[in-house]
């Protein structure tokens, strides 16, 4: 493990002071990184941070990226601000969510790779063919806002939310999971291929096999941590971005802590896995890579 992070950019090398948001790849090869001072593009040489897009882009903080299967990057900035990004051009496709005017606080992949988002006080959306579709409305869902959304190969949507806990989304049927969730505040989720919804909250990880919250197979070592971050990368690691233990690995052989330089103590707040294989580490003082 202390060999994964070969390279890294921080202040010093002139990348932007404060944390990193959120890391991802456009169809044409950019890597993009989400950060407090804006939206960040590496072209494989160079750290650029984006200022010829829209308006509503410059000077705010990039919140989160997603990809999409349509060949799309969604960028998330501050409030309700949705961009793409599509071979080159920034867009602001969102005349269908006119109406909804509320705070997006959460983006994911659905299982067959669309757009999934999730409004403050609205609920849950869709983007399918060119159209956002209601999937789970506000009304039935607790007040408190939603920190993260995913879907699970079966069909279901699962929503973590600040501090009322997980809650699934299955038919158009809405349920608290509580039994077995360490903490009511969940801020990462992760569906794999398995089937498998690895939840990280504040006060550890916990994983859905199916029927139930589990902890089997999960080292003790994850109890108390606060999770931040989650990524499963084509070897079937899961990486932890935690906020005190730095970056953690777990696979069948057991848990693997990062411990390098800065890295026990810094907060790992994203994490990404490129098309090369590469792992790309976000944390709240800069960026870092391991081939």
């Amino acid at each position: 493990m202390s060999q994964y992070v070969h390279e890294r950019w921080g202040t010093e090398q002139g990348f932007p002071r404060g944390p990193v948001y959120a890391i991802s790849q456009s169809s044409d090869g950019y890597l993009w990184i989400g950060t407090q001072a804006g939206l960040i593009r590496f072209d494989g040489l160079n750290f650029r941070l984006v200022r010829d897009a829209p308006a509503s882009l410059n000077g705010s903080s990039a919140l989160g990226l997603m990809p999409d299967r349509e060949g799309n990057l969604w960028v998330r900035l501050e409030g309700s601000t949705l961009l793409r990004y599509r071979d080159g051009v920034f867009d602001s496709p969102t005349s269908d969510l006119s109406s909804m005017n509320s705070l997006i606080t959460a983006m994911n992949q659905t299982s067959e790779g669309n757009l999934l988002l999730s409004f403050m006080e609205r609920g849950v959306i869709v983007y399918r063919q060119g159209r956002f579709e209601m999937v789970a409305d506000a009304s039935a869902l607790p007040r408190s806002p939603v920190l993260s959304v995913a879907q699970t190969p079966d069909g279901s949507v699962w929503l973590g939310t600040r501090g009322a806990g997980l809650f699934r989304v299955r038919q158009g049927q809405i349920s608290s999971v509580a039994d077995g969730l360490p903490d009511p505040k969940v801020n990462c989720l992760l569906a794999d291929v398995n089937g498998n919804l690895w939840v990280g909250t504040d006060n550890g990880i916990v994983r859905w096999n199916g029927t139930r919250l589990v902890a089997a197979g999960i080292p003790a070592f994850f109890k108390h941590l606060q999770v931040l971050t989650l990524v499963r990368d084509r070897d079937a690691n899961i990486w932890v971005g935690t906020d005190s233990g730095g970056l953690v690995r777990l696979n069948g052989r057991g848990v693997s802590a990062l411990k390098g330089e800065g890295q026990s103590q810094e907060a790992v707040t994203a994490l990404f896995e490129d098309r090369e294989g590469n792992l790309w580490i976000g944390s709240d003082s800069g960026i870092g890579a391991s081939p």
